[in-house]
């Protein structure tokens, strides 16, 4: 006899549905009924207390620590961004000394608006300015962003990039309190939560686990335990129902992006099934 692949689709479906069913029944449906009502108290309860305990957490704990991080390395830097101002400025013809640079500095701090390029121009002679334009100073003005804080900093885009600048050129404090703000926060905070869901749902599903094996108790009451043993394989026909419902959409997605046209993958295979096709082309409305 010729194998067919349609075979391993029904043969997958019966496994799912044995599978479940003989788990269900062993577990019983206290105990299937605790796990999964469980499951979603637990996931609620922990995505609930993690969004709001994270922000706080963060702020409470690590934003402070953080922030005096960002706020050492940009003092430390300081004397680099500075020299890499004078140099672009000497590169076009004048040299600026140390308190020039800081009138630089201090004007570009008092102009929210203004165009940094704009201020640099300034400083540079007339008979050097042929054929410079505020492009390739832009260009060498992003090299700033090297300098503090390397791996957040390349990732701004063209508008943040400026207001960065203009705020590492600031107070140091200051500086540390926009890179915190505009570029850590965000994902640090995300991170926080992240591993406190999990942190929190681990534990809750702990007290879950720990309910469900008491419950398993009622298989030792008569009468009692024969309905739970068999409403709960009815529970796992149910449950089986869910995997193959899960299972019929990604074949769906999978056939619909491909065309119909992967092998053994295609409505051509399930139409040759037994009883799978029923589930795959099975419809409430």
């Amino acid at each position: 006899m010729e194998f067919s692949p349609a075979l391993v689709y029904d043969a997958v479906a019966a496994l799912i549905i044995v599978i479940c069913a003989a788990a269900g029944a062993n577990k019983g449906f206290v105990k299937m009924m605790v796990m999964f009502f469980g499951y979603i108290i637990c996931f609620a309860a922990a995505l609930f207390i993690s969004r709001a305990a994270a922000p706080k957490l963060y702020d409470g704990y690590l934003k402070e620590p953080i922030t005096s991080a960002i706020e050492k390395e940009i003092t430390e830097a300081s004397v680099s961004i500075k020299e890499k101002i004078r140099s672009i400025i000497a590169e076009y013809g004048y040299n600026a000394d140390n308190s020039e640079i800081d009138d630089f500095i201090d004007r570009v701090n008092s102009t929210e608006n203004g165009d940094i390029a704009d201020e640099i121009l300034k400083y540079i002679p007339e008979n050097s300015k042929t054929g410079l334009t505020k492009e390739e100073i832009n260009a060498k003005l992003k090299e700033l962003t090297n300098i503090v804080v390397p791996r957040i900093l390349p990732s701004a885009d063209e508008d943040t990039g400026d207001k960065l600048l203009r705020s590492v050129l600031g107070e140091p404090a200051e500086a540390a309190a926009y890179v915190e703000e505009n570029f850590i926060r965000y994902e640090a905070v995300y991170l926080l939560r992240s591993l406190l869901f999990f942190v929190i749902f681990g534990a809750a599903m702990t007290i879950v686990r720990r309910l469900s094996r008491a419950s398993s108790a009622v298989k030792k009451i008569p009468l009692v335990g024969t309905a739970n043993t068999v409403l709960g394989g009815a529970a796992g026909l149910i449950e089986a129902g869910l995997y193959l419902a899960l299972l019929t959409a990604l074949l769906r997605i999978i056939i619909g992006l491909s065309g119909n046209i992967i092998p053994f993958v295609n409505t051509e295979t399930i139409d040759n099934t037994v009883f799978y096709r029923y589930i795959y082309y099975f419809s409430l409305s």
